[in-house]
């Protein structure tokens, strides 16, 4: 079994020098998740995306959904919390460890402290929060030129 405290010792490009940086493995033992969500300007079509790989770099699954109208911080909410849903139902228990990551820092903020997030989308983080407490999951943000394929499915999902 990996040592959970692997993953908080991984180094994060800024965003200054994401593009010299590209996507990277997890550490072994460990699954990691990039998710995105996209939303068209007017809020009538939204989509969510994400890729699931593992420590060799192996793509294990993608998704790629509709998400309805709504504004863009809704559609990141809800790839975070179908990303974490898929994970829970292929991997039940706590036999495997994620990392999931997404390229928006204040729906990452808002699960990390539940009181900064505005009542429209509290439910929505609470139920975030209780899936990511399964088993060990980390959330953490990446610069958005590394999240580029997820950000595709994500456009995808609007259709």
């Amino acid at each position: 079994m990996a040592n959970p405290s692997i993953a908080d010792t991984l180094h994060h490009p800024s965003p200054a020098s994401s593009k010299l940086h590209s996507w990277s493995p997890p550490p072994l033992g460990f699954l990691k998740m990039t998710v995105d969500g996209a939303s068209l300007r007017n809020g009538n079509g939204g989509g969510i995306g994400g890729i699931l790989r593992d420590s060799e770099g192996k793509t294990l699954l993608t998704f790629s959904e509709p998400t309805g109208p709504g504004p863009p911080i809704r559609a990141e909410l809800l790839a975070i919390k179908f990303g974490l849903s898929i994970f829970s139902a292929l991997f039940p228990g706590n036999n495997h460890h994620l990392i999931l990551e997404s390229d928006c820092q204040t729906t990452v903020s808002w699960i990390s402290n539940p009181i900064l997030c505005p009542q429209i989308f509290k439910e929505l983080v609470l139920e975030i929060g209780r899936l990511s407490k399964i088993g060990f999951r980390k959330l953490r943000t990446i610069p958005r030129a590394i999240n580029v394929d997820a950000d595709l499915l994500a456009k995808k999902g609007i259709g």
